[in-house]
């Protein structure tokens, strides 16, 4: 809230009439025009804004699990990608603590580069301020649940090494259905680096538990720790507004008989004058001939009555 950025630079302005005001001339006509300001094209991009992000491959029960614990009534079916929009939910503690819950579509391997849903949802998780990573402990689907596991954190790192670093919370679903008690395994090799919690979103078991530690974790942590603001270079302001910086060297050919002059000082003459003022005319034929422009036509062979092109103003050549 509040918050500036610049994205493009405004020009500069121009000179009044006032500005050439003198003893011999008291209402002149003549005004230097401004200096535009950049053109540019932005893709704006909408990052989700929530506290908890929910992660983990499709169709581990993560829609089923925000339904849960909020009022979100998301898409919800057994097959992979039934969620195509990030949805969010609002849990409620007690009257006066709450948070935001995102359930990030299902990711798979490759995401980082764009596979499946990939590009289109990482960016959600960029502005949470810790993950829930939900992986399905059942092996249903023959699947190996720690390998589940260190997939998702590897396209998390490989799209953004600060996401590997984000908090985690591990909840390992659908361990009502864990008939082979993979979760002795998975917390074997996990249980020091991570908190872990067995539940199962579909009965609800182990839920309240893991809302107390989303809870608990997100209120003892100082606001600095999740500060959101992203750095941004903004040198690509200054290169693109200079990018036509130039030589102070102008440029004559002839083409098909008109006498051309261009150039980075020619350019900024033009943004200064109106060529349908006579005051204005005047100081630009002087200007042109303050930078050599008629002395080098000259030297070229020019002639009364030749075409002269400067810019994309054309006019016949007199003395």
């Amino acid at each position: 809230n509040g918050e500036e950025f610049l994205i493009a630079k405004g020009g500069r302005g121009g000179k009044g009439n006032v500005h050439y005001k003198s003893s011999t001339r008291q209402a002149p006509r003549f005004a230097q025009k401004g200096k535009e300001g950049q053109k540019i094209t932005v893709n704006l991009e909408l990052k989700i804004l929530a506290d908890v992000g929910l992660v983990g491959l499709p169709n581990v029960g993560k829609s089923t699990l925000i339904s849960v614990i909020s009022k979100a009534k998301p898409k919800i079916a057994n097959y992979h990608f039934t969620t195509l929009d990030p949805n969010l939910g609002v849990v409620k503690i007690d009257k006066e603590r709450s948070f935001i819950v995102a359930d990030i579509p299902g990711l798979i391997e490759g995401a980082n580069e764009g596979l499946g849903l990939g590009h289109d949802f990482l960016k959600h998780v960029q502005r949470c301020k810790i993950l829930v990573h939900l992986v399905d402990i059942s092996g249903f689907e023959g699947r190996n649940p720690i390998e589940d596991f260190e997939l998702i954190n590897k396209e998390l790192e490989l799209f953004d090494e600060n996401l590997a670093n984000k908090y985690q919370i591990i909840a390992l679903n659908k361990s009502d259905l864990d008939l082979n008690e993979n979760y002795k395994k998975f917390e074997e090799k996990f249980s020091e680096k991570y908190k872990i919690f067995r539940i199962s979103a579909a009965t609800t078991n182990g839920i309240k538990e893991l809302i107390d530690e989303v809870s608990n974790v997100l209120y003892s942590f100082d606001d600095e720790q999740y500060n959101l603001d992203e750095e941004v270079d903004e040198d690509y302001l200054d290169e693109f507004y200079d990018m036509s910086v130039a030589s102070d060297e102008l440029n004559f050919e002839i083409e098909e008989g008109i006498y051309v002059c261009s150039g980075y000082r020619i350019d900024k003459l033009l943004e200064k004058v109106n060529l349908d003022d006579y005051d204005s005319r005047m100081y630009f034929e002087r200007n042109l001939r303050e930078m050599g422009v008629f002395d080098k036509f000259r030297e070229m062979g020019i002639q009364e009555g030749d075409l002269v092109a400067i810019g994309d103003i054309v006019f016949d050549y007199y003395e």
